[in-house]
């Protein structure tokens, strides 16, 4: 997360062979597809994926005391500083 999104792009042999390790042929597949659609709002993604990590890991929230505010339902606060997250 940051001012400017990540992009990442496989190169190394070795990279693909590790990465083979742990999905398969397929998977990779399907992942190099949907990279365009989901690098079309990374912020909203990264949001995303934070709210669903701290909703089924609450402990993990202390690891994030900056950007987490989160209330007694488990749902993220909108008062966090919104930059933080994108």
């Amino acid at each position: 997360m940051g001012n400017s999104p990540a992009v990442s792009c496989l190169t190394d042999r070795d990279e693909v062979m590790h990465l083979n390790k742990y999905l398969t042929a397929r998977q990779i597949e399907l992942v190099q597809h949907t990279w365009d659609l989901m690098k079309q709002d990374l912020p909203a993604l990264g949001l995303s994926v934070f709210v669903r990590l701290f909703q089924t890991e609450p402990d993990l929230k202390r690891l994030f005391p900056k950007i987490v505010q989160m209330n007694e339902k488990n749902e993220l606060e909108w008062e966090v500083d919104k930059d933080m997250l994108q």
